[in-house]
Order: structure tokens, then sequence, then C-alpha cells
């Protein structure tokens, strides 16, 4: 028996790097049916407003929260990404991701 593994996003909020270009941008496209936030991080401002603008004509109740890296200052924009998380499920854990 074949399953699919979904993850927990139905409503919540999700952080996506690199969405301005290629499987970043993607993922945004795939995720915004399900999501209640996008935080899109990428250093591209204008394709980032572009994507913004995309997503919200097709999905009017997604909030978009669009997010630029500073340069090396790379922990800078974490609080507001935390801040998103919280308003829509509660407080982000703290902690460092694990790599895999």
């Amino acid at each position: 028996m074949s399953s699919t593994v979904r993850p927990p996003v139905d409503g919540g909020s999700v952080l996506v790097t690199g969405a301005s270009p290629g499987i970043g941008r993607e993922l945004a496209v795939g995720l915004a049916a399900r999501a209640g936030t996008l935080v899109l991080l990428a250093r591209r401002t204008e394709l980032l407003e572009q994507l913004k603008s995309e997503l919200v004509a097709t999905h009017p109740r997604l909030r978009v929260e669009r997010v630029r890296p500073g340069r090396r200052q790379p922990g800078r924009d974490r609080g507001r990404a935390a801040a998103v998380s919280s308003d829509q499920r509660g407080p982000v854990r703290k902690g460092r991701a694990r790599r895999v």
C-alpha cells in the first residue's frame, strides 16, 4: 500500500529560502494553497514582489511576508520569521537546526 507523506503545514506558517528563482519559487507556489502564511526569503526583491503578487492573486487569504537577508548578518531576520510564526501557531522552538 502506498501512502503520501504530507508535512503538517495546513493553515500554518512556512519559511521558504531561495524563494525568487527555481525550486524555492516552485515550493512557495506549491505550498500557497495549504499554508496560512508564507515567509519568503531571497536576495532579489523585485522577484519576491512579483511572486507575492502572483500568490496573493491566486490565494487571497494567504499572508505573504517578504524578507531580504542582509549581508554578513545571517541571523538578522530570524526574529521576524519567529514573530510571523508566533502570530499564527504559537512560539517557535529555539535551537539550532540539525544538518542531515
